[in-house]
């Protein structure tokens, strides 16, 4: 493998460790805990939710743009809401999954969004925001959209990328 991919392989597999790890983890922060404040800040329960049921979305990364459907859509309210969108779409004849989630961490919130064609090869991108202010995905109502720099890695697409969401209540 070449030097110059390396960090590119590091940072899918960090990423996925992430997901895993939040997926698989015993002590889950289900929609009815209290978030650990941030940094200096008060803490913001995440018990009220915006929108749970299915949704559709788009991500754009250096230029170009694919749809999917989320079979699973849940946006909660508050500093550190929750963020949890898992869906499927068809880019270039390519089929992928994508996964847009922010989960409160005791430092703050950690956000990803994962596009996979397969176990290694996608596009991921990863934010820790110690505060709100910090934070690259945004929650309006039953929409939630960011901009962040994603990573490709086994031929898939690098650059700065935009992905969305709308998420309808069931």
């Amino acid at each position: 493998m070449s030097s110059r991919r390396v960090p590119a392989v590091l940072a899918l597999a960090l990423a996925l460790v992430a997901l895993l790890a939040a997926a698989c983890g015993g002590d889950s922060n289900s929609s009815s805990k209290t978030a650990a404040p941030a940094q200096g800040g008060s803490s913001s329960t995440t018990s009220s939710t915006l929108a749970k049921g299915t949704g559709s979305g788009s991500i754009t990364i250096a230029g170009e743009t694919a749809n999917f459907d989320a079979p699973t859509c849940s946006l909660g309210t508050g500093d550190q809401a929750l963020v949890d969108i898992q869906g499927k779409g068809n880019a270039g004849g390519r089929d992928f999954t994508i996964s847009i989630q922010r989960k409160p961490m005791t430092t703050g919130t950690m956000e990803t969004v994962q596009m996979l064609y397969t176990g290694t090869v996608g596009s991921v991108a990863t934010n820790l925001a110690s505060s709100a202010s910090d934070q690259k995905l945004k929650v309006e109502a039953t929409k939630v959209s960011g901009t962040f720099a994603f990573t490709g890695t086994g031929g898939a697409v690098s650059g700065d990328g935009i992905v969305q969401a709308t998420c309808t209540k069931s």
